[in-house]
């Protein structure tokens, strides 16, 4: 019993240190000055983009450290101790050149945590129990946001870094618990060549078309954390109408006018519907092929994007959001258990890094400086900044629907030669139970 406690906490306060800025970092950095740093699309694709590109290399170079050398528990530790103080860092920055400085350090330090976090407990509890430690993940990202939410709510102005305060208090739980937990059994070290035996699994018959699938789906996801906090805090096209010349009208989308203090809350709709995937998680594994698990998972995905695009409003907003949990589980997870499952428990670590490197580095990578051009291309400046009742003032006004029709076209044509990739043999898999 002490073993699953504590492996929930590590996954606990994993995806809370995350969960507090992440949901809603991006609407922090495009507000206008004083309440948010006023920063451009272009300069937002950038940000996004640190964490893909340490992505590239560093969760393999510490999946081989914690694979060989250093305990993984420990190294965790160590890295949230780092990702406490670059966090707390950036809190203070108010200028694009500060911001990108510790951003960066913190990618260097967080990214890694990701994959060795899923070592550790692929390591600890049997793969049938997986799901447990995913929840308490899930757990700890929405309980971020809700920290947030009732913190903002008791401000009578904006505190600027906030957000990345929150993640520093986090990160510092997370590492006191690593240095204080003793594993129930320790694996043993890999073999020097373990770097090398996991390319040849993740680059083998079973796998290469899963992480071409990976990369590109990747790349779309990154619509829903760039631009979602930011669409549900834009103003309604009958604010705009009431504070603009009908000539914007035409150019702009509408959004949902959400309150700042509110929008923390509502980005956790997608992990309150990922609770009961994840207990359904164990069942759809089973019983289901894992190429329509993953299409399961990108159809869910596209019709998020079809009703921000076509029927845009607070409930259906909601509801998209909602279906992150779906694509999340059907997806995200799915493409890590199944990596692990054809992976050898001496090059877990290993494998882990490299899933992590095309879908959070490569695919994420490039969906950052896609998305940033995209919504460039669908933006709109105002001459000065119009003040909406009840939300922050913009100087800017974005075509979201428009932006949300680029990965909805584009997920629905990778449907398609899903239907012809080959993914795996099909194998006996064991029963998941959270």
């Amino acid at each position: 019993m002490r073993r699953f406690v504590v492996v929930g906490l590590l996954m606990f306060f994993q995806y809370a240190v995350w969960g507090a800025w992440v949901p809603v970092v991006s609407k922090h950095y495009m507000d206008p000055s004083p309440v948010g740093l006023g920063f451009g699309a272009a300069e937002l694709g950038w940000l996004f983009a640190l964490i893909p590109i340490a992505s590239l290399f560093m969760p393999p170079i510490v999946g081989m450290i914690g694979d060989r050398f250093i305990p993984r528990e420990k190294l965790l530790g160590m890295l949230h101790v780092l990702c406490a103080g670059t966090l707390f860092g950036a809190s203070l920055q108010r200028s694009f050149g500060g911001m990108i400085f510790f951003m960066a350090l913190h990618a260097l330090c967080f990214c890694p945590t990701i994959s060795l976090s899923n070592a550790v407990v692929f390591s600890e509890l049997p793969r049938e129990k997986f799901t447990f430690a995913r929840i308490m993940g899930t757990l700890g990202w929405i309980f971020a946001g809700f920290v947030l939410t009732i913190w903002r709510g008791r401000q009578e102005s904006p505190v600027m870094g906030d957000l990345f305060v929150l993640g520093a208090v986090f990160a510092v739980l997370m590492a006191v618990t690593c240095f204080v937990w003793r594993p129930s059994k320790r694996m043993e070290p890999a073999a020097p060549g373990a770097m090398q035996e996991a390319i040849r699994v993740m680059l083998g018959p079973q796998t290469r078309w899963l992480l071409v699938l990976v990369f590109l789906v990747s790349a779309q996801f990154e619509f829903f954390y760039m631009c979602t906090s930011s669409y549900l805090g834009a103003p309604t096209m009958d604010s705009l109408k009431q504070s603009l010349p009908a000539s914007y009208w035409e150019t702009a989308g509408t959004g949902m006018g959400v309150a700042s203090s509110k929008v923390p809350f509502l980005m956790t709709m997608g992990q309150i519907l990922e609770i009961p995937m994840l207990f359904a998680f164990p069942y759809l594994f089973k019983k289901l092929d894992i190429k329509l698990m993953l299409g399961l998972g990108m159809a869910a995905w596209a019709v998020q994007c079809a009703l921000i695009a076509f029927v845009p409003s607070y409930f259906t907003s909601i509801l998209a959001i909602s279906l992150h949990g779906v694509w999340f589980a059907l997806f995200a997870i799915a493409a890590f258990v199944y990596t692990d499952t054809i992976s050898p428990s001496r090059i877990a670590a290993s494998t882990q890094g490299m899933m992590s490197l095309v879908m959070l580095g490569l695919g994420r990578g490039v969906g950052s400086i896609w998305v940033s051009k995209v919504q460039a291309f669908f933006s709109t400046d105002v001459p000065v900044q119009v003040g909406f009742s009840g939300n922050t003032p913009v100087s800017k006004l974005v075509d979201w629907q428009g932006v949300f029709m680029i990965p909805l076209f584009i997920t629905v044509l990778l449907l398609i030669p899903l239907c012809f990739m080959k993914i795996g043999p099909q194998r006996e898999r064991p029963i998941i139970e959270p």
